[in-house]
């Protein structure tokens, strides 16, 4: 597959527990992802941070997924 010089990044930030019809979130985004052709996508699970608002989140509550289609 040929890449292109330039692309776009999307992060998506969910809670580990989240479901969509019954399937972990994150295996349904990446599964989407796949079947709509994006190059890659990767879920990380983030073991302590904070936002915007500055809330303190661990890894009990929250998952990162990046998505690219470069």
């Amino acid at each position: 597959m040929l890449l292109p010089e330039e692309g776009q990044l999307l992060r998506i930030f969910i809670g580990e527990s989240d479901k969509h019809e019954g399937m972990p979130l994150f295996e349904w985004i990446v599964k989407k992802a796949h079947t709509h052709g994006l190059t890659g996508a990767t879920v990380l699970s983030g073991l302590e941070g904070f936002g915007a608002h500055s809330r303190i989140r661990t890894a009990k509550n929250t998952c990162m997924i990046c998505m690219s289609d470069n």
